[in-house]
């Protein structure tokens, strides 16, 4: 059987980073470990003193219930595990910063953490708001998204202080570690010493083609899983380290299904068929439309889940059965050369967030493609 984060913590996590400096799987842990609930400390509150053994009462008064969704107890887990040993629990957590503005599709956190004079920023990735997932998806057509920009400034911040700088993320947060190294100033770019991108999107073109992405593409490091989905998206000039997993297609998105072997990885030489296929038809899909019919694209779908009266993706399942009437609308409202576009969308989607959306997403993806436009209700065409 397949060693796991919790085996690597069983075997290093008494090892300090000052006998055993921190590797790529010690990255992917820090970009779990900053999903903890770091707003629970107060806006602006500084923990210079406190190691993050000393902030569990804090942010993990007691344990979740099982109602929670299971990615959220496995961090947890992590959390409780990590903090027993030295290699974490004598980390120091500097500052964080957390947005959240569904109005402006923002969302946007992240921790920078200090152990034996080197300053590492994790960028957390995606929540389970649809506010989160929409500002991923205005990737599509918009860069920077607020939340790279929330995540540059962070860096600029982070940067004040002293020592080399690590930045690391895992899906969104991934993204957003690339975007900040790259765009960041001359100044801090020399400072960085590596950035890890756990299966997180990539870049747009103005960036990649940048002369700063040339400056720091053997400094960036990205993994993804065998059958990644979300990694494949958008572009990168890096080259991608395939990480073996439990599980099937996306649902290999989640770390914790990650292999371990050793202090590393179980490395494997390329992606599998199926996420070759999806990334090369996604990218074909990408190129053959505009950024403005992106932009429509990408609204239409959120205002189908809206439509749904879900606030998170949890809601989606039992929205759907709520306000079937208003989705069925919405989806008729859409002009008939767009369907195709949208339901290519919603089925990214689908894929992105698994079996969160239940088979209620599967209804909303039949009534797309079932029913008719209504010419008296129809949206503004998309054919820019």
């Amino acid at each position: 059987m397949a060693d796991t984060l919790f085996d690597y913590l069983h075997w290093r996590g008494d090892l300090p980073f000052d006998l055993v400096p921190p590797g790529p799987v010690d990255f992917l842990i820090l970009s779990q470990l900053v999903h903890a609930p770091l707003e629970k400390l107060g806006e602006g509150a500084s923990r210079e003193e406190c190691t993050l053994r000393t902030l569990t009462p804090v942010l993990y008064p007691e344990e979740p219930g099982k109602e929670e969704r299971e990615l959220f107890r496995k961090r947890y887990q992590l959390w409780q595990e990590a903090v027993r040993g030295e290699r974490f629990g004598s980390l120091r957590l500097l500052s964080y910063g957390s947005v959240f503005n569904p109005e402006e599709n923002r969302q946007f956190a992240a921790g920078l953490f200090t152990g034996e004079g080197r300053l590492m920023v994790a960028y957390r990735g995606t929540d389970a708001t649809l506010a989160g997932w929409h500002e991923d998806f205005n990737l599509a057509y918009e860069s920077p998204i607020p939340a790279q920009r929330d995540g540059l400034a962070f860096l600029e911040a982070a940067a004040r202080n002293e020592g080399p700088l690590f930045l690391c993320g895992h899906s969104k947060g991934g993204n957003l570690a690339r975007y900040a190294a790259v765009c960041s100033s001359r100044e801090i770019r020399k400072r960085i010493t590596a950035v890890y991108s756990f299966d997180g999107p990539g870049l747009g073109e103005k960036v990649l083609s940048s002369p700063a992405m040339e400056e720091m593409v053997e400094r960036i490091h990205s993994f993804v899983p065998e059958s990644s989905v979300i990694g494949q998206l958008l572009g990168c000039r890096e080259e991608m380290t395939v990480v073996a997993s439990d599980s099937v297609s996306v649902l290999q998105h989640n770390p914790f299904y990650w292999h371990l072997k050793g202090p590393g990885f179980e490395i494997l030489p390329r992606t599998s068929l199926s996420s070759r296929i999806t990334g090369e038809t996604m990218d074909r899909f990408l190129k053959s439309c505009t950024p403005q019919t992106r932009r429509r694209l990408v609204d239409v779908i959120f205002d189908i889940l809206e439509a749904s009266g879900a606030v998170r993706t949890r809601d989606i399942a039992k929205g759907r059965l709520l306000h079937g009437d208003e989705v069925v609308r919405v989806i008729r409202s859409i002009p008939e050369e767009n369907r195709d576009a949208v339901t290519r969308g919603l089925l990214l989607l689908s894929v992105a967030l698994g079996d969160a959306l239940g088979g209620n997403l599967a209804e909303m993806l039949q009534a797309l493609m079932k029913n008719k436009p209504n010419n008296d209700q129809s949206l503004p065409k998309t054919s820019e």
